[in-house]
């Protein structure tokens, strides 16, 4: 389970794997690079055994100043992050 948060953040899978469990049933499996937006909403996620990941979250006001993105663009989402073009 990944907490709700309100800051834009980059994680990064190094090792193992993640799939996201939607409210329908459905299973996403996760890409191992993205931009997450802010989540107004608990995110359930199943890792593969011995996963290794990195999160790393923005100050705020910063990710606009870096990439193409905007925060209300993310909001309860993620994108991979050969997607997000660098300023």
């Amino acid at each position: 389970m990944i907490s709700a948060t309100l800051s834009p953040s980059i994680m990064l899978i190094v090792r193992g794997g993640a799939e996201l469990m939607h409210a329908d049933g459905r299973r996403e499996s996760a890409p191992c690079f993205i931009l997450r937006g802010p989540f107004t909403e608990t995110v359930y996620v199943e890792y593969a055994p011995e996963t290794v990941t990195m999160t790393v979250c923005f100050v705020p006001g910063m990710l606009s100043k870096i990439c193409s993105k905007e925060v209300a663009d993310l909001l309860n989402a993620a994108i991979e992050i050969d997607k997000v073009i660098l300023r």
